[in-house]
């Protein structure tokens, strides 16, 4: 499995100049087309940005379910919260 830079990421500046950064690394600086607004810019960062909490949660989930056992950690409010950050909410 490849490494990808650790979490937390987060979206920096204001469109049009937006960056997804993790500590002071740039992971991502998001570039679009003249016809994307300030709106689906700043939604496509926070996307990115929650990318590594998403993948670490559904990592979780799936390996639960692929145990076949009872899964002892209710992991509705991870799910949540990483859904809440990358929908900006």
């Amino acid at each position: 499995m490849n490494k990808h830079t650790p979490a937390p990421w987060k979206v920096k500046g204001t469109a049009p100049s937006l960056k997804v950064t993790a500590n002071e690394f740039t992971v991502a600086t998001i570039i679009a087309t003249s016809k994307a607004d300030a709106e689906t810019k700043e939604a496509n960062a926070r996307l990115i940005a929650a990318a590594p909490e998403l993948l670490e949660v559904c990592e979780t989930v799936l390996s639960a379910l692929n145990s076949h056992q009872a899964y002892h950690k209710d992991m509705r409010p991870e799910l949540r919260a990483v859904i809440a950050k990358a929908k900006g909410a």
